[in-house]
């Protein structure tokens, strides 16, 4: 499979590294949080008009949490003015959706952070009412999706969550957090996607810019679960070229403008791309991967043969 670089690759801009959690498995896109910085309005109209020219068909606003950037209701009309084609969404945990949502603010899509239903539990994390917020979102018929990243404190009610997602017609993302495992911790992990498979039914392979399993559900919603470790069976050769590929648990899923301008495709910053302007950086840093393919390697040590059983099915591959 090739990677088409523009069509498949979000453009994440990195509005403000501020947050209001305290999520102890955030990698904060990249970015260091050593002090709080909100993006220049010029390196945001930079990315908006490289966006807009190269036709990158989706920008995610991300961070820190956004909706606490100084700026957030400006660029985000400022997108939407300007290139009204692309399909905008913003990942939050929440902090000031309410506030914004009372203005005349035109999202694609709002991919909410949830850590959990349990008050002892997000007060701990991203310190945000989650349910509330779905609730709204739901009422105002704005197209939703949940991440959950799953920790000791919240797998336990993993199917209550999900049971809320069905039923609010919401797609929800599980994801494990980007470090190394045990295999005590993985043979923990693939008994819980069992679980999860059993209650909702079959997965099957969606090999998009990043590998996942996925269940599409009745309506709208469906169910994705994305693991670090499905990066070494299926990873771009771009990636395999890198001399950091083997600590390296986030491929390339985005490239990332953050607040100084820098753009990059990688979390652990690998590979920095930098141009005169951020405009011509973004140009360059999709141009590398846009020929990229994607490789299976099945002869890790480690198998996932509870998760890649024979008969599952290969969507994209």
């Amino acid at each position: 499979m090739e990677l088409r670089a523009y069509d498949q690759i979000p453009l994440r801009i990195l509005t403000t590294n501020k947050c209001n959690g305290r999520c102890y498995f955030c990698h904060n896109e990249g970015v260091s949080q050593l002090y709080e910085k909100n993006i220049t309005l010029d390196i945001f109209k930079q990315a908006i008009a490289a966006a807009r020219k190269y036709q990158i068909r989706k920008i995610v606003l991300s961070g820190g949490e956004p909706t606490l950037s100084m700026n957030v209701e400006f660029v985000l009309h400022y997108v939407k003015e300007n290139y009204p084609d692309v399909m905008l969404s913003m990942t939050t945990n929440g902090a000031n959706l309410a506030l914004l949502l009372k203005s005349d603010l035109n999202f694609d899509k709002i991919n909410l952070s949830v850590s959990s239903f349990d008050r002892n539990v997000y007060s701990k994390y991203q310190r945000v009412e989650p349910l509330a917020i779905l609730n709204m979102l739901y009422d105002r018929k704005i197209n939703a999706s949940v991440n959950i990243v799953v920790t000791k404190d919240n797998y336990k009610e993993l199917n209550n969550i999900i049971d809320f997602c069905i039923k609010k017609n919401l797609s929800i993302e599980i994801l494990f957090e980007l470090r190394s495992y045990d295999l005590q911790e993985i043979n923990g992990q693939l008994s819980l996607i069992k679980e999860i498979e059993d209650r909702y039914g079959y997965f099957f392979w969606k090999i998009d810019n990043i590998p996942s399993l996925k269940n599409n559900l009745c309506g709208k919603s469906s169910i994705n679960i994305k693991h670090p470790y499905f990066n070494r069976y299926f990873s771009w050769d771009f990636c395999q070229k890198c001399k950091n590929k083997n600590a390296c648990f986030e491929r390339v899923c985005a490239v990332r403008v953050d607040e100084e301008g820098n753009i990059f495709p990688c979390l652990n910053h690998c590979i920095n791309v930098k141009a005169l302007t951020v405009e011509e950086s973004i140009h360059t840093c999709y141009s590398k991967i846009d020929k990229a393919k994607m490789t299976r390697n099945l002869s890790e040590i480690f198998s996932l043969e509870d998760v890649l059983k024979p008969g599952r099915k290969d969507d994209l591959l």
